[in-house]
């Protein structure tokens, strides 16, 4: 057994054998135990590997282009499952001497993930008053395991069933095939020392002299989601699911009918028992397209010349300055293969407004 070490006044990790009770056990009855986690004998370290080739060039003065390869490669990742999945037998044992609420976890090694994107960048450097940068970005990002939890239910299935976890190898829940950002200030040339204004008197330029516009516009793709049924497991999948954009509503983004849930099949146990076993459907993780987000963020500031080294900064910034109702997916990434289950419930920050004065000395 493994239990964290926080738990213990030491704050070192305890490791056992299963047949055993963990390690200080008797001097720890009464208090909480923490989780204690099953860890196999194999258990080999993860690691990520990153790499990228990218091209630039200055197309004209001050105007930079950039196209980029960007790529990574997950290996042996960890997932877990409960010890109920994988031995119902053991976890009997092992609650002999466990308190009731005792939530065994198995730990899993040797998930994989890939991401593989493509991204432009177009930059104009400050001059005039003016600057921006431009970016683009496709992207695919793939997993079997987008965290530690996501095969808790999976690994029932290839005990009972002998199937290829490499099934389940799908889109990551971070996957965002496009987006676009465009930022970028403009010093607008009015006031003492720029084009215009040049001679206006203290009191003309305090009002029309020393502003600036400040902006962010994010054009982006959305977030995959999973389809589950009544009991958290993978239906199957009988067609995409995905509506077309102008047939979609929040009431319904997606066909439910394409995800009907998996009939049980029956078992025969350790002892010769038959049980019967609700097992995950053909589909896999992420298959349903979340909705896009289209926002932007539009500052203003005006500066005030109070004395040589000291000027003060008026801020009025909105975020979202168009109140457009950026549209989510539902509470813990997935839908439910029902009527009710297909519904959009969540929306991002609606518009926020904001002042600032600031004193630079």
């Amino acid at each position: 057994y493994y239990s964290r070490g926080i738990f213990w006044t030491d704050r070192k990790d305890r490791y056992q054998t299963l047949d055993k009770k963990p390690i200080d056990f008797e001097d720890r009855k009464g208090m909480d135990p923490g989780i204690f986690q099953i860890n196999p004998p194999y258990y080999p370290t993860g690691y990520f590997q990153q790499w990228n080739f990218a091209i630039e060039r200055e197309v004209r003065n001050r105007l930079v282009a950039e196209v980029a390869y960007v790529g990574s490669k997950g290996t042996n990742l960890n997932a877990s499952t409960s010890l109920a999945n994988w031995s119902p037998a053991l976890q009997t044992k092992v609650r002999s001497f466990i308190p009731a609420n005792f939530n065994p976890a198995v730990r899993m090694k040797g998930f994989n993930s890939k991401y593989h994107s493509m991204q432009a960048k177009l930059r104009r450097d400050f001059s005039a008053g003016f600057n921006f940068l431009a970016s683009y970005t496709w992207g695919h990002a793939m997993a079997e395991a987008s965290n530690d939890q996501t095969l808790e239910n999976l690994v029932q299935d290839v005990t009972i069933l002998d199937t290829n976890i490499r099934r389940f190898y799908s889109n990551a829940d971070f996957d965002v095939r496009h987006r676009f950002v465009l930022s970028g200030g403009y010093e607008m040339p009015f006031g003492r020392a720029k084009k215009f204004g040049a001679d206006w008197n203290r009191l003309t330029n305090g009002f029309l002299g020393g502003w600036q516009l400040h902006w962010i516009e994010t054009l982006s793709g959305g977030y995959p989601f999973t389809v589950y049924d009544s009991a958290l497991r993978l239906p199957n999948r009988i067609c995409d699911g995905n509506i077309p954009d102008g047939e979609r509503t929040v009431k319904r983004w997606f066909n439910p009918d394409c995800f009907p849930t998996r009939p049980p099949v029956t078992v025969i146990g350790p002892n010769g028992t038959p049980s019967t076993a609700s097992l995950n459907g053909n589909s896999v993780a992420n298959v349903i397209r979340g909705p896009g987000i289209a926002n932007l963020d539009l500052g203003i500031q005006k500066n005030f010349a109070v004395r040589e080294g000291t000027r003060v900064q008026l801020r009025f910034e909105s975020f979202n300055l168009m109140n457009r109702p950026n549209l989510i997916g539902p509470t813990a990434n997935y839908f439910f293969n029902t009527t009710a289950g297909t519904e959009l419930t969540r929306a991002r920050e609606n518009r926020d407004i904001q002042f600032a004065l600031k004193v630079l000395f």
